[in-house]
């Protein structure tokens, strides 16, 4: 009797071993249609049309997400902690992907809030540096206070992933953070600049410990934006546009026109609204300058087909070119 009940499952597993996914699928179904209040088998078909095995025809986001939503209904709160986690970070994936960030928020927070409990530290971290991106997607369709939930997740996240131990994941984690705070806008903002530059330099010194050469560029760009913004404070210009100057023109040394043409155009804009910002040289020279940002952030952009960014280094470029005698 038992070896009958265990039969149909078996049969499952032979086909999942064999590649034969989609054959796996409607055994499986086959079978929660007669047991639809097993929440193992929900879990399984639900894993099977996630694709996270392997890729097949059968692939499902939307379905993958019914059944692992309804596997945890029928768990319940009493579930085991490591099969409850393990599907949670499934859906929140899939979540993810589809855009549903508030509900993979939830299901985040949840799998956090498990993770803790069993005290394993680093995959929590994880679980919070996720966390910490989810929200970032969520304060870009407008909100601060995500913002602010952002900071507060990816600081978690460091606390695990600190910059001698892991100094990798450290980088990752500390340049989100300096990006959150430097999209914290409001009567605190300059002091936030300030924390982002500082966090964006933490992130830029664990880059060399961990030989990552190639993030530089990025975390130098940064650091030009966070100087940028300083820059155009009340206040601002002068020291921090040479600032912001210094870390854009390191930036370009990595990112090229031909290997990277619309990183590459974004860092020339940038460039030129620092020059606008620089004090010291004629107002010939600066626009001169400028006008050869522009010029070169308009190359950048057509050469990767950026229609709105070219748009903009037009208009700009009209603004500081002197018309010919």
């Amino acid at each position: 009797m038992t070896q009958q009940a265990s039969d149909p499952m078996s049969r499952v597993a032979a086909l999942c071993r064999a590649g034969r996914c989609e054959d796996a699928i409607a055994a499986q179904e086959k079978e929660f249609a007669g047991r639809p209040g097993d929440a193992e088998l929900s879990a399984r078909i639900g894993i099977c049309y996630s694709g996270v095995c392997r890729a097949h025809r059968m692939v499902s986001r939307a379905l993958a997400v019914t059944y692992l939503k309804r596997a945890l209904e029928l768990w319940g709160p009493t579930a085991q902690a490591e099969r409850t986690t393990a599907i949670l970070d499934v859906l929140s994936g899939l979540l993810v992907d589809g855009g549903e960030m508030e509900e993979a928020r939830v299901a985040l927070e949840a799998e956090a809030a498990l993770l803790q409990g069993a005290r394993l530290r680093r995959e929590w971290a994880r679980v919070e540096y996720n966390l910490g991106n989810v929200c970032s997607d969520l304060a870009a369709g407008g909100g601060q206070q995500w913002w602010e939930e952002a900071v507060r997740h990816y600081g978690n996240a460091l606390t695990v992933r600190t910059e001698r131990e892991d100094p990798a994941r450290f980088a990752a984690t500390a340049q989100n953070l300096g990006t959150a705070y430097r999209a914290m806008h409001g009567a605190r903002h300059e002091e936030n600049l300030k924390r982002a530059i500082g966090w964006y330099s933490a992130a830029f010194r664990a880059c060399f410990r961990a030989g990552l050469a190639k993030k530089r560029a990025d975390l130098h760009n940064n650091l030009g934006n966070a100087f940028l913004e300083l820059a155009c404070l009340p206040g601002g210009e002068g020291k921090n546009a040479r600032r912001a100057l210094c870390h854009f023109e390191r930036a370009l040394r990595m990112r090229t026109k031909a290997a990277r043409p619309c990183d590459y155009a974004v860092t020339q804009f940038n460039l030129g609204q620092s020059y606008l910002r620089l004090g010291g040289c004629s107002p010939a020279e600066q626009a001169r300058r400028v006008a050869a940002c522009f010029h070169e952030a308009l190359d950048g952009f057509l050469m990767c087909g950026d229609a709105a960014g070219a748009e903009l280094a037009r208009k700009h470029l009209a603004q500081v070119e002197t018309p010919a005698a």
